[in-house]
């Protein structure tokens, strides 16, 4: 129910922005409202897959893996990151945003 309650109010910050053409990106109130959305249901869904594995390790291993991907995309693949990482990057071709996907795949691949 929580998780559902954050989709809605994204979904209407996002019909609000777009009405009233803000920029989503860069609107500090909306960059805050995603980012708190984003990190408590990447943190369900975590706590939700690791209680359907039953190995242990394995479990603790998915929610550790969320939270580090989450946190590698926040801290260094943002377009305002203090510090835009550029390992395992091809400037245009392959960035950040795409290591992301390539960590979040490997940890599906260990439920």
């Amino acid at each position: 129910l929580l998780s559902v309650a954050l989709s809605v109010l994204l979904a209407i910050n996002l019909v609000s922005a777009t009405i009233q053409n803000r920029d989503l990106q860069y609107h500090g109130h909306d960059r805050r409202l995603r980012v708190s959305c984003g990190i408590v249901q990447t943190l369900l869904l975590a706590l939700v897959e690791a209680g359907m594995i039953a190995d242990a390790p394995i479990a603790a291993l998915v929610v550790v893996g969320k939270i580090c991907a989450f946190l590698y995309f926040y801290l260094g693949g943002r377009l305002d990151a203090a510090r835009r990482w550029t390992f395992m990057t091809v400037p245009g071709l392959w960035e950040v945003h795409d290591n992301f996907h390539v960590l979040v795949l490997s940890v599906h691949c260990l439920q």
